[in-house]
Formats: structure tokens, C-alpha cells, sequence
């Protein structure tokens, strides 16, 4: 099978191409400003294309069977504009220029359907609802609200060009992923924290998040395109088990060796992380401040989602314990010193 993968060398994307390529002939389709030293190591074909570039994209895509659509803007900071060009026009511009019967497997996200504290598990059908009302929300609009309404408005579109074009769409939502070459999640910047001593940090010990690992999340993408489902689906991908998540903090506390920071009520942050988010707004500043009204609401809501459909679809994919697969991040990010002192990405 002959398989485009976009967004090949970011996090996501890099773990797709590893699976892929094992199996089918790959080209990976990345900026020209990405870094691709991890695409090296792989028997694959790259070509640099803007997505936004409607010319220059169209002539790249013929010829595949399949194309695996990772490229996304994904950050709890930007303005609106950098989200929409980078996950509506970008995915507009793919799907107007599929060649016909071309299949598409579309990473999309469960923050589509919401990330607010929900005790029960939702599943595909839920409704959307990618905004939720922060604190000060009117005033300053969060960027990770920014982040799942175009995620949410470009899964819609898809589905409807879809429809009209006759095109087999997968769409494959992700819970929280971690993993290898992870450092915009929350895990890396949990690690960093821990290593640097913080006593307490925000937090509930009653809450459950859920999570998977990157590899898994390949092993599943992979088995759909090998045994598509008809016409358009869509599937929540999540580990069978749904940690609270002050036990998944402790299997990263475990693996660095360090004690888990006491927690105290992520609300009692609120107004210092709107502050904060609104200086840093005001600094024009590049990077989020430590905490953000969005990473607070998480660290204290459950969420939860069925990911039923999606193992009764590809039944045979092997999930890794969690334990393992938190050891394993951390062993990548030592052995490349992204956890050394003043060592960053």
C-alpha cells in the first residue's frame, strides 16, 4: 500500500511513519522548516509541502492509496488565526485536492466532544462542544479553546466533503497521548517540574484521565488502514484503562525516582493563571506560562471516553502496560538529555 502521511515529523506523525513503514511504501510530507532528523532512520521518500500551499500540494498527491492526515497546530497557546490556517485551511485544502478513491484517516481529538469534568465514559456519539467557559473566557479567550474548535470545525468539514465527494474517511480521535518525542502534553513539563523540586503542584486525587501511549496509538492507525471500515467511521483511541491521574503522575515520579509533589485545588490558581496568560498575551511571548487556565480545569476534571468501537474493530492490537510505557518515555527523554538541567527542545 502506498501511504502519505502529513505532519511526518512531528510527534504524532514520526510514531505513524515508524509503523508504517514497516509494512507499505511511505512518503512523509512535512514544512520546510520541520526538523527531520528522526525521518533519517526510515526507508521512506520526504517532500516538503505547505499545506496552506493549495498548487503546490495537489501535483503530491497522486498516487497513494492512502492518506494519513497528522498535521495539526496542537498547543494550550496562539492566537485563533495560527489555529485555524494550520487545522481548517490546511485539511480544506487536503481534501479538496484528494485524488478520487483515495482513502483518509484523519487525527482528529476527543477534546472535540469536550474536556470538561465528566464521571462517565463518552463515546462517539457525543455532541461537540469544543468550548468551555474558563474563567474570564469573554475577556481572553483561551488558546486551548482556539485548539478544539478547529479541531472540531475541521472534523465537520471533513465528514461533509466526504459525503459529497464519496470519499472513505476514518477519523481517529486521540485521547491525552504521551510517549517518545513528547514535550507539549503536560508530561515533559510535569518531569521538568518534579526534577526541579517543587513541593506542591495542582492537583485532585480523585480524578481520572485518560491516556495512551504513541506506539499504541500508531498500532491502531495502522490496523484500520489495513482493515478499513466502509464509508466514513469514527473511533475514540484510549489505553482499556482509565488511571486517576495522580496514579499516572506517580508512575513518572517512580521512573525519575523522585517523590510526587503534594497537591493542593487547582481553583485556587485561577485568577494567577489568568494574570499570567494575559501578561504573557500582552508580552507577545512564544511560549505559555507554566500554568494556564486550561491545564488547571485538567488537572482536576475526569475525562473519560469509550474506546469500545475502536477494539471491537481491530481487535487484535496489543495495548502496553502503562507502567512500561512511562518508563520507556523517560528512558528516551535521559538518554537524549532532554531532562538534564537547562536542557530544553
Amino acid at each position: 500500500m502506498k501511504v502519505l502521511i502529513t505532519g511526518a515529523a512531528g510527534f504524532i506523525g514520526s510514531h505513524l511513519v515508524k509503523a508504517f513503514c514497516r509494512r507499505h511504501e511511505v512518503t512523509a510530507l512535512v514544512r520546510a522548516a520541520s526538523k527531520r532528523a528522526i525521518l533519517t532512520r526510515y526507508p521512506i521518500r520526504v517532500v516538503e509541502a505547505d499545506l496552506c500551499d493549495r498548487a503546490r500540494l495537489a501535483p503530491l498527491l497522486t498516487g497513494f492509496d492512502l492518506v494519513v492526515h497528522a498535521a495539526a497546530r496542537v498547543s494550550d497557546w496562539g492566537s485563533y488565526p495560527e489555529f485555524f490556517a494550520a487545522n481548517v485551511e490546511a485539511s480544506l485544502n487536503l481534501v479538496e485536492t484528494l485524488p478520487p478513491r483515495t482513502r483518509l484517516i484523519f487525527l482528529s481529538s476527543t477534546a472535540v466532544i469536550g474536556e470538561e469534568d465528566c464521571p462517565f465514559a463518552k463515546d462517539e456519539t457525543a455532541p461537540y462542544r469544543p468550548i468551555l467557559p474558563y474563567l474570564g473566557e469573554r475577556l481572553l479567550p483561551s488558546a486551548m479553546n482556539h485548539y478544539r474548535l478547529t479541531k472540531a470545525i475541521a472534523e465537520q468539514m471533513l465528514i461533509h466533503k466526504a459525503e459529497t465527494r464519496g470519499i472513505e474517511l476514518t477519523v481517529v480521535r486521540p485521547v491525552w497521548v504521551f510517549g517518545p518525542r513528547e514535550f507539549h502534553a503536560g508530561p515533559y513539563e510535569y518531569c521538568r517540574t518534579v526534577l526541579d523540586g517543587l513541593p506542591l503542584l495542582p492537583g485532585s486525587s480523585t480524578n481520572r484521565f485518560h491516556v495512551i501511549f504513541v506506539e499504541d496509538l500508531a498500532r491502531l492507525v495502522l490496523a484500520l488502514a489495513e482493515a478499513p471500515p466502509p464509508g466514513i467511521a469514527i473511533f475514540h483511541a484510549g489505553h482499556p484503562e482509565v488511571p486517576r491521574m495522580q496514579e499516572y503522575w506517580d508512575l513518572y515520579c517512580h521512573a525519575l525516582g523522585r517523590p510526587r509533589p503534594r497537591i493542593f485545588p487547582p481553583a485556587l490558581l485561577m485568577p494567577v493563571a489568568f494574570a499570567l496568560e494575559w501578561l504573557y498575551t500582552l508580552m507577545g511571548a512564544s511560549r505559555p506560562p507554566l500554568i494556564t487556565r486550561a491545564r488547571l480545569t485538567m488537572f482536576a476534571a475526569d475525562n473519560i471516553y469509550a474506546v469500545d468501537r475502536i477494539r471491537q474493530r481491530v481487535p487484535g492490537v496489543v495495548f502496553t502496560p502503562l507502567a512500561r510505557a512511562v518508563r520507556k518515555t523517560v528512558r528516551w527523554w535521559r538518554l537524549y538529555k532532554f531532562l538534564s538541567p537547562r536542557s530544553r527542545p
